[in-house]
């Protein structure tokens, strides 16, 4: 499980491999990752970025953007098209906390 506070940029990094374990490209392949509650409610479609390292990506949400997210549990997973087959990875957990310090 990943945790956020409220207005806090939102970021993590992971390594997409294919079955046989090569590295996903983004030229090959088209993911998309979206942030959602328990009852499907969309809260951003997430930023994605290839890092140096090939097949390893930065998923991220502004901090403008998670400060309307709700103080609750929240999903994500990662899905990823090759040709006409889609995939998603195993679901995450995001645990949004309330922010003490804001910036008013």
């Amino acid at each position: 499980m990943l945790s956020i506070k409220q207005g806090d940029t939102f970021a993590f990094k992971a390594e997409m491999k294919n079955e046989d374990e090569t590295p996903m490209t983004g030229i090959a392949y088209k993911l998309k990752s979206q942030i959602r509650d328990i009852k499907n409610t969309l809260y951003a479609e997430l930023q994605i970025t290839e890092t140096d390292d090939i097949g390893t990506y930065i998923f991220k949400a502004d901090a403008e953007i998670t400060k309307s997210w709700p103080v609750t549990k929240l999903y994500c997973d990662i899905q990823y098209k090759d040709a006409d087959v889609v995939s998603s990875s195993e679901t995450i957990e995001i645990m949004v906390e309330r922010d003490v310090t804001k910036d008013e």
